[in-house]
């Protein structure tokens, strides 16, 4: 047992990743973009990778696995950095035809599950995600958008049977929704968690919106994550109530809330370049803006208002 600060953990190379959307978005090719992948292949989705100039190793599984398998993969893995899993649906129907299941307690005699076969098949899902999970390499699992009609309103969902949906959600580090924009670009989504959307991004470093190439997939995600200051060895100052500056009035703003407000700002409106709402002349005025303001509540009243704008453009593209 062992007593650790959490500001000196480093989270190294373990980031747990669920991308998920519809059916030949690049979902698969994303994967192989990740270093030094293994995918684990239980749709035969990898067949025309090499075709397309993609070289990786794979495993393809037509079955759950057997003892004899989870040995000889425990072996396999170890010298990898990357283990990819496609898809996670595909997965839970393995698991539902596997002989594990075949008992009296688990199957009805019509050969459909029981209530404590649908429990263990969950179980095992689960189980086989904490193990890859435990292994401390990148783990990126692949599912297909199951879309769900509300009203009016199209939502986004991962495509996994069983109730564990959610409780596999809770085990990995992002969500994100890979889907294509009217001008052909892929944008992987991660939205703060709406009713449209499975979402999730517990780095708190990504951008709502990042673009993703083909062959580079897997580093345009991670070269998107913004890096967090450590507060290790950073002294603490006496605490002040806002715009107290000694020497200067109470209403004039600290220089620390204007930077945070415009660094934040600055991000939204690279986002927005980036993903070509805006154009760079546009971009480079609102900039010079943000640059030369000095209205704290202006900005914040920027802020506020280029979020909505990003999340709504973002839900509009990929819808």
């Amino acid at each position: 047992m062992k007593i650790e600060k959490t500001a000196e953990i480093n989270p190294g190379d373990s980031l747990v990743t669920i991308i998920y959307g519809k059916g030949g978005v690049g979902k698969t090719s994303f994967a192989a973009s990740a270093p030094d992948c293994l995918l684990l292949d239980f749709e035969n989705g990898s067949k025309y990778l090499g075709e397309r100039g993609i070289n990786i190793d794979v495993i393809r599984f037509d079955a759950w696995f057997t003892e004899g398998d989870t040995k000889q993969l425990s072996g396999l893995i170890q010298s990898y950095k990357t283990i990819a899993v496609d898809p996670l649906g595909e997965v839970m129907e393995k698991i539902i035809d596997s002989p594990r299941l075949n008992s009296k307690k688990y199957r009805q005699a019509d050969g459909s599950l029981t209530m404590a076969g649908w429990g263990e098949a969950k179980a095992m899902l689960i189980r086989f995600i904490k193990w890859l999970r435990d292994t401390g390499k990148y783990i990126i699992l692949i599912a297909h958008d199951d879309e769900q009609k509300d009203g009016e309103t199209i939502c986004h969902r991962l495509q996994v049977q069983t109730k564990a949906r959610d409780v596999i959600q809770n085990m990995v580090d992002v969500v994100g929704y890979l889907g294509v924009s009217k001008e052909g670009s892929r944008i992987l989504y991660t939205p703060r968690q709406t009713d449209r959307f499975d979402s999730k991004d517990r780095t708190g470093r990504l951008p709502e919106m990042v673009n993703i190439s083909e062959k580079n997939g897997f580093q345009d995600y991670l070269g998107a994550m913004k890096p967090i200051e450590s507060p290790i060895n950073t002294p603490v100052e006496e605490k002040r109530p806002v715009g107290e500056i000694p020497g200067m009035a109470p209403d004039v703003p600290q220089a620390n809330d204007l930077i945070g407000i415009k660094q934040k700002l600055m991000e939204h409106i690279d986002v927005l370049a980036a993903a070509k709402v805006v154009t760079r002349e546009v971009a480079d005025s609102q900039r010079a803006w943000v640059a030369g303001m000095s209205d704290k509540a202006a900005l914040e009243k920027a802020r506020i208002k280029i979020e909505e704008k990003i999340q709504a453009i973002a839900e509009e593209e990929i819808a």
